[in-house]
Parts: C-alpha cells; structure tokens; sequence
C-alpha cells in the first residue's frame, strides 16, 4: 500500500467540495424561510469553532505560516456567514427560492 507521500507524488490533489445541486426549496418552489436559514448559518458558525478548536490540539497550529490558511480559511467562512445573516435579516433573499435567474 502506498503512503500518502507516495500517492501525493503521483496524482494531483484536488479539492473534493463541489457546487451543490438544486435545493429542496428550490425543487419545490418554496418561499425563502428567514428562520430556518439563520439557523443554518448559525449552526455553521459552530462548526466552525468546533473545527478552530480541533486544530488548535495540532502540533502546527494556525500560529504556523502553512497551517495559518486554515485559520484565515475558517475566519473567511466565519465572515461571509455574519455577512448572509445580517443580508437575511435586511430582505435580501426574501420570495420564492429560484436560483436560475
């Protein structure tokens, strides 16, 4: 069996999150539930604490220059999920659900 040193010289490491197929909301063509979407997020925002604390158990924690990606990776998601619940709570995404427009 190889390592992952081996496997990691041989083939090119990509990202394995990928675009999302249409929501049930969208499917059903649901009005845009305010509620259940900051919940959404809120959870997220937990997550990623909980994923900020893991790594901080890590030898190379995000004090380290490579690993500190991690951590501006995290404090991006973390931003962007503050930005979507303010933008919810202004109306922004208000009405049926439809990402085809």
């Amino acid at each position: 069996m190889k390592t992952f040193k081996e496997m990691r010289d041989d083939i090119e490491i990509s990202e394995r999150i990928d675009f999302h197929k249409k929501s049930p909301a969208e499917i059903k063509g649901s009005e845009f539930d305010r509620k259940k979407e900051i919940n959404g997020y809120k959870r997220i925002i937990k997550d990623i604490e909980k994923i900020n604390k893991f790594h901080s158990k890590f030898q190379y924690n995000n004090r380290a220059d490579g690993p500190s990606n991690i951590f501006k990776g995290l404090q991006q998601v973390e931003r962007t999920c503050y930005d979507m619940m303010r933008e919810i709570e202004q109306g922004k995404w208000d009405g049926k659900v439809d990402l085809e427009d």
